[in-house]
């Protein structure tokens, strides 16, 4: 898979590395909803990656009109 396609399944809901879900964590939900949350918003998320190096997500929001 090519990184573009990496990251998207990462974003989809249902995606996790856990082998096990527990209470909190591995139901492969959280990235998805805060994508749509952002995009929701009218904001636009960012993902930077350097492979075993990081990943830097960047979130921007409109500015709120007064």
């Amino acid at each position: 898979m090519s990184k573009n396609q990496l990251l998207v399944l990462m974003l989809g809901d249902g995606f996790s590395t856990v082998e096990e879900a527990g209470e909190d964590a591995g139901k492969g939900v959280g990235m998805g909803i805060i994508k749509e949350t952002v995009h929701q918003m009218g904001g636009k998320m960012n993902i930077a990656t350097a492979k075993h190096q990081y990943t830097r997500f960047s979130i921007k929001f409109p500015k709120a009109k007064p």
